[in-house]
């Protein structure tokens, strides 16, 4: 099966906004110091765990409101 110039070129510039953040966040991590890599990736590796939990736990993800919801994030 072959696909013509503009499907690919469809493909490849239709990035989720994930891909997309995460090639944001390559392109900062190779610009960066060592130190300042290694502590950025310590920070994300450990941020979404956490951010998973709360979100399991509230029934909600960040910024979202959901019917039923009986508790908050960071007190407000």
């Amino acid at each position: 099966m072959s696909t013509s110039h503009s499907d690919s070129e469809k493909a490849i510039h239709a990035m989720t906004p994930d891909r997309s953040a995460s090639l944001a966040q390559l392109d900062a991590l190779t610009s960066a110091e060592s130190t300042s890599v290694f502590a950025g990736s310590i920070r994300a590796g450990l941020q979404a765990p956490i951010e998973a939990e709360a979100t399991e736990r509230i029934g909600a993800s960040r910024y979202q409101r959901a019917e039923g919801r009986s508790t908050q994030r960071n007190l407000h």
